[in-house]
């Protein structure tokens, strides 16, 4: 999950001002949640950096995709994370 300045990206040269803020690691429960491990842990309010923003998610050999973070909740040394437009386990 990367972050950056910009409300999207057009051009290759706005990609490469991407950075990681955390890593996606499984679903948890059965609405949605992700759990992510943080990889600035250097910033103090994380929560303030990702919540209700929008991020882009990168897997390698796959598009860069937009999603938009409605909720985010600290749970044994990483947090869920809630997109809007992913509401079910199988979606996240």
């Amino acid at each position: 999950m990367s972050a950056t300045g910009h409300s999207g990206l057009s051009s290759k040269e706005e990609a490469a001002e991407l950075f990681a803020v955390a890593r996606l690691r499984r679903p948890h429960g059965l609405r949605g949640e992700i759990r992510a491990e943080n990889l600035c842990p250097e910033i103090v309010d994380f929560p303030a950096l990702v919540l209700e923003r929008d991020l882009y998610l990168r897997k390698s050999g796959e598009p860069i995709r937009t999603v938009y973070v409605t909720a985010l909740r600290p749970v044994q040394g990483a947090y869920l994370i809630t997109f809007a437009d992913i509401k079910e386990r199988e979606a996240a």
